[in-house]
């Protein structure tokens, strides 16, 4: 078992001006900010992985910019099971290497954010969906920098250290 300022990978100056409990305090902020972002990013994407197979938390398709499957000459259906296949996959490599997985999420969750911008007003099974979504496109935005946040933490910070 490694001691906490090697583990917290503090420099000396910095280290030097922390007294044990300040120590303490930040390893605890910093282990609980950790955790929150791991199970997060660990989880939910599970869920939504699944459901691409179920349709139960959305209808996936309407998300869909219509030319991406044309591209690839499959169904949307196909495509969106593909989609959830490769969630799920991150999700593993989130739970083995979160300081890759937190990258792979990041990037995943901006593609997500340029279709959802790029598609704009769209039909989807005969029916034109006028509005936008690029308010999803935000929170997608805003999900990837915590993605972002748990790859710099896995990889300034040992967290299986932080685990012990």
């Amino acid at each position: 078992m490694q001691n906490a300022a090697a583990c917290i990978n503090l420099n000396q100056n910095a280290s030097a001006r922390y007294s044990m409990e300040a120590h303490t305090s930040q390893r605890f902020k910093i282990l609980l900010s950790w955790y929150l972002l791991y199970y997060t990013y660990g989880l939910l994407p599970i869920i939504t992985g699944l459901d691409k197979y179920f349709d139960f938390l959305a209808d996936w398709h309407i998300y869909l910019n219509p030319i991406i499957p044309q591209v690839l000459q499959i169904t949307p259906g196909t495509f969106m099971h593909v989609i959830g296949i490769i969630e799920i996959i991150m999700v593993l490599i989130v739970f083995i290497i979160p300081k890759i997985g937190g990258w792979l999420i990041t990037i995943w969750l901006l593609i997500i954010s340029i279709n959802l911008i790029t598609m704009g007003s769209h039909t989807h099974q005969g029916y034109t969906h006028i509005m936008t979504h690029y308010d999803i496109a935000l929170y997608d935005i805003v999900m990837a920098a915590g993605s972002y946040v748990l790859a710099l933490l896995s990889k300034n910070y040992d967290y299986q250290c932080l685990k012990d």
